[in-house]
């Protein structure tokens, strides 16, 4: 079924992880196709060749909003991106200018806000995969990746609506990051609480003995 492809899929990912991480995706993408293929779980393929245009939003203002939406993505954008990200880049060994990437960022979210582009960060995760050595061997050329990263989301947004269409072929467990069915996951990895042994051998009908739990 559609859970059993997830799980393989994220098994391709691991054995891809362990063995050359700078294409794990790729492997896991690989195992997926040749599951559709030779399953048979393909679905009619609807394509959509078209280029997603900005749509201008004129913004408005709010107390509501501000409180509501602003106030909390100012403080999950500043502390689950920006802080991470400068962070990152100390770790790698790059001397960051906060200031002045910070208020790129701010004067960039400002810009692009109407067109839906806005809270533009340091993007942490993404930082981590562009200045690892996995992108480059010489940290003085990783800025590749990130140029790279940045030319391949625009392009990606250009064509989202190709892009959305192309996965309308792909069963839906394959796309969804967790198998669907609580039934499919084994009893370990049931628990909706944090994993503590405690918690999970609250949640799952038999006793863990997992050292690493």
């Amino acid at each position: 079924n559609d859970d059993a492809k997830g799980w393989e899929v994220h098994r391709g990912y691991l054995v891809g992880r362990r063995w050359n991480p700078r294409y794990a995706v790729f492997v896991a993408v690989a195992v997926g196709g040749l599951l559709v293929v030779t399953t048979g779980a393909t679905q009619a393929l609807a394509i959509r060749m078209a280029v997603t245009v900005p749509t201008w939003t004129t913004p408005t203002f709010s107390l509501d909003a501000i409180l509501g939406i602003a106030v909390p993505l100012f403080i999950v954008t500043a502390a689950g991106q920006n802080v991470p990200g400068l962070i990152v880049m100390h770790h790698s060994g790059y001397e960051a200018n906060d200031r002045l990437l910070l208020g790129a960022c701010g004067v960039a979210s400002v810009l692009f806000a109407p067109f839906a582009s806005h809270q533009l960060n340091m993007a942490a995760v993404t930082a981590a995969i562009a200045t690892s050595g996995e992108s480059h061997p010489d940290k003085n050329r990783r800025y590749i990746a990130g140029m790279s990263c940045g030319v391949f989301y625009i392009l990606g947004g250009l064509l989202a609506t190709f892009i959305v269409s192309l996965f309308s072929a792909i069963p839906a467990g394959m796309i969804t990051p967790w198998p669907v069915s609580p039934s499919s996951v084994p009893c370990r990895l049931r628990s909706t609480t944090p994993c503590t042994r405690a918690h999970i051998k609250r949640a799952c009908s038999k006793p863990l003995s997992s050292p690493w739990l």
